[in-house]
């Protein structure tokens, strides 16, 4: 197997009295993942990158409020074969999501 050349994440956080919030970057370059007798038909993932958003608020000692973005950016996955993973073989649809939460702490 063959591991990405270029991976990283970065992550910004600021956190006040009763809230905090956060954005990160995640970058993951191409990789292959599968190998076969023929080079040719080994696969592997294009590179990616996405941006998440995450922010909680505390409504009371109690109470939390938290909303969650990922993949801001809406990007889709990309599965490649063949010789330097050139051929396009399935676009794979992730999308945005969003997750929002209230929470009880007694």
């Amino acid at each position: 197997m063959d591991q990405s050349r270029w991976f990283g994440n970065a992550a910004l956080f600021y956190a006040g009295r009763n809230y905090e919030a956060r954005v990160t970057y995640n970058h993951w370059g191409g990789y292959i993942d599968a190998l076969t007798p023929q080079p040719w038909l080994a696969q592997g993932w294009d590179g990616f990158e996405t941006i998440d958003l995450s922010v909680r608020y505390d409504l009371s000692r109690q109470w939390k409020l938290k909303f969650k973005a990922r993949n801001l950016l809406n990007e889709d996955r990309t599965r490649v074969r063949g010789l330097a993973l050139s051929d396009l073989y399935e676009q794979v649809e992730f999308g945005q999501s969003f997750y929002l939460n209230l929470s009880y702490k007694y």
